[in-house]
C-alpha cells in the first residue's frame, strides 16, 4: 500500500509538471503570434499636428529638421522662448527664428520681446493658423479660418480628392510658382486689416471718400477716412487712417496693417494672402498661415517641398533657430519617458523589459515555501528585576542598600551625560567643579553632597527615611538640571 501511494503521488506530481510546461509553451506561442501580427500589420498614421523634431507621423517635422540640418550648417532647435532668447544673448549677431505651430501659446510678454528682437535686426517667421490677439492688435491684421477643413483631412488625403492651387509671387496671372495642394493644408488665410466695432460714436468726418465692397462681410464701407471722432481712447491709435461702416447703433472700423512696409509672398486662388513679409525697424517679420506645409507630409508631397524652402530663402543666410517652446506637445518633449518612446530601439527595449517582468511575476507568483511563523520578541525582564530588588529592599527597610543602588545609577547617569566620574569617596575637586558648572549649583554643595552619600555607603551608617528621601531628591534634582 505504501508503494502504491508513493507511485500515485509521483504520477500526480509529473502530471502537474507536464501541465505547467504545456501552459507555458502555449502562452509563449500566443505571445509570439501577437508580436508577429503587430509587426506585420500596416502602420496606422496619427494625423495630429505635433511639429516635433523626432515625430515621423504625417504632421511631425522629422523630415524638415533632417533636411535643414544636412543642408544648413547653422540650424538648431531650442526649447527657449523669445523672452529667454533675448535676455540670454541680446548682443548676438542677427539671427532668424522659425516657429511652426497650429496655434502657438505666445504670451503678451513674448510679443513684447518679439518686437525687441526685430528692432535688433533679427528675422522672425511665425507659421501658424491663428495668432495671439495682442500681436494682431499691434500689427492690425487678422486671420480667417475655415473650420470645416479640420475634420476630414485624413479622408481627403487618403482618398486623393481634388486639390487646389496656391501661388507664390506677385499675382495669379504670372506667379513664380504654383503648387497643387489639398485645401486642408491651408485652412487659414491672412487679412491685412483688423476690424473693430464701436457703439454710440460721434458722426465721422470723411474726406476723399471711396466706396469699397467687403466681399467677406457683404457690407459697404468708406475708405481713406482722415479723422474719426471716437469717444473711447482705446481707438485713438487706430483712427489716423481707417475705413468706417455706419450701421445704426454700431460702427465698424477697419485698421489696416501697421508696419514700415509689407509684401505678399503667397496667396490662394481667391487672392487671399497666405504669407506676408513685414518690415519693422531693422528686422523682418514673416506671417505664414500654412504651417502644415512644413511638416513631413508637406515636404514629401510631390514637388511642394520648394514652397517651404522658397519662404525660408528670404531669411538671408542667417543662422536659423527653430523654436519648440510654444506648442501643445512642447512640454512633453523633455521628459525621460517621451525621449524613450520617440526612439525605436529604446522603445522596444522598454517593451521587452516590461514583458520579461510580467513573465517573471506570473511564474514566481506561487509560493514555494511554507509560511515562516512569527517569532515572539522575548520580554524585557530588566524592569521586573529592578522592581523585585527595590521591593525587597523596601520590605526589609534597608535604607542604606536603597541609597547604594540609587547612587550607583546616579553615577552611571552622570558619566553617560557628562563624562564625569563621581564614584568613590575621594572624588576629584575638578570633577565637582565641572559638575557644578553644568548644573549651575555651588561647588561646595556638590562636594559635600557627594561626600556625605559616599560616607553613608562606605561606613554602613544608619539612615532614617527622611534622610534617604532628602538624598534621593537631591540626586534627582542634579540629573534634572543636567538633562535640561
Amino acid at each position: 500500500m505504501q508503494f502504491i501511494s508513493a507511485n500515485n503521488k509521483l504520477w500526480k506530481g509529473n502530471g502537474k509538471v507536464k501541465g505547467s510546461r504545456l501552459y507555458m509553451i502555449l502562452f509563449i506561442v500566443v505571445l509570439i503570434l501577437v508580436f508577429v501580427s503587430e509587426t506585420l500589420a500596416p502602420h496606422k498614421f496619427v494625423w495630429n499636428a505635433t511639429y516635433f523634431q523626432d515625430d515621423k507621423e504625417p504632421f511631425g517635422c522629422y523630415v524638415f529638421d533632417d533636411v535643414m540640418a544636412s543642408s544648413t550648417n547653422d540650424y538648431s532647435i531650442t526649447a527657449e522662448t523669445f523672452y529667454q532668447l533675448y535676455n540670454n544673448d541680446s548682443t548676438a549677431a542677427p539671427r532668424a527664428f522659425l516657429l511652426m505651430e497650429t496655434s502657438p501659446h505666445i504670451s503678451e510678454t513674448d510679443v513684447e520681446y518679439i518686437f525687441k528682437l526685430l528692432e535688433n535686426g533679427n528675422q522672425i517667421m511665425l507659421c501658424a493658423e491663428s495668432f495671439l490677439s495682442d500681436l494682431e492688435d499691434t500689427l492690425s491684421f487678422s486671420t480667417k479660418t475655415d473650420y470645416s477643413y479640420f475634420f476630414d483631412i485624413e479622408n481627403y488625403i487618403l482618398n486623393k480628392k481634388e486639390r487646389d492651387s496656391i501661388f507664390v509671387g506677385r499675382d495669379t496671372l504670372q506667379p513664380e510658382f504654383t503648387y497643387q495642394v489639398y485645401s486642408q493644408m491651408y485652412r487659414s488665410h491672412l487679412l491685412t486689416y483688423k476690424k473693430y466695432w464701436k457703439t454710440a460714436v460721434q458722426p465721422a468726418t470723411i474726406t476723399d471718400i471711396s466706396i469699397v465692397q467687403d466681399e467677406d462681410e457683404d457690407d459697404t464701407y468708406y475708405d481713406d477716412c482722415d479723422t474719426c471722432e471716437v469717444e473711447d481712447d482705446i481707438y485713438d491709435d487706430y483712427c489716423d487712417t481707417c475705413a468706417v461702416i455706419d450701421d445704426g447703433d454700431k460702427t465698424a472700423y477697419y485698421n489696416y496693417l501697421r508696419c514700415d512696409s509689407f509684401q505678399i509672398l503667397a496667396f490662394d486662388k481667391e487672392r487671399n494672402p497666405l504669407a506676408l513679409r513685414l518690415f519693422w525697424g531693422k528686422g523682418e517679420l514673416f506671417l505664414v498661415s500654412t504651417p502644415l506645409m512644413f511638416t513631413n507630409y508637406g515636404i514629401l508631397d510631390g514637388g511642394n517641398a520648394s514652397y517651404a524652402f522658397h519662404l525660408l530663402s528670404y531669411l538671408k543666410n542667417k543662422p536659423i533657430v527653430r523654436l519648440q517652446s510654444y506648442g501643445k506637445y512642447s512640454q512633453k518633449s523633455s521628459s525621460p519617458l517621451r525621449f524613450i518612446i520617440t526612439h525605436s530601439a529604446l522603445r522596444w527595449a522598454t517593451y521587452s523589459l516590461i514583458i520579461l517582468l510580467l513573465l517573471y511575476m506570473f511564474f514566481t507568483a506561487r509560493r514555494r515555501q511554507r509560511v515562516i511563523p512569527p517569532v515572539n520578541i522575548p520580554p524585557n525582564r530588566s524592569f521586573a528585576f529592578m522592581n523585585l530588588i527595590s521591593n525587597l529592599s523596601y520590605q526589609r527597610h534597608d535604607n542604606q542598600e536603597i541609597l547604594n543602588i540609587k547612587y550607583t545609577n546616579f553615577c552611571a547617569e552622570i558619566k553617560k551625560l557628562t563624562g564625569i566620574s563621581v564614584e568613590g569617596t575621594n572624588t576629584d575637586k575638578n570633577d565637582c567643579q565641572r559638575l557644578a558648572d553644568k548644573t549651575g549649583l555651588e561647588t561646595s554643595y556638590i562636594e559635600k553632597f557627594i561626600h556625605d552619600i559616599s560616607t553613608y555607603i562606605n561606613y554602613n551608617s544608619e539612615m532614617d527615611d527622611k534622610e534617604l528621601k532628602q538624598y534621593c531628591d537631591g540626586m534627582n534634582e542634579i540629573l534634572k538640571l543636567l538633562k535640561t
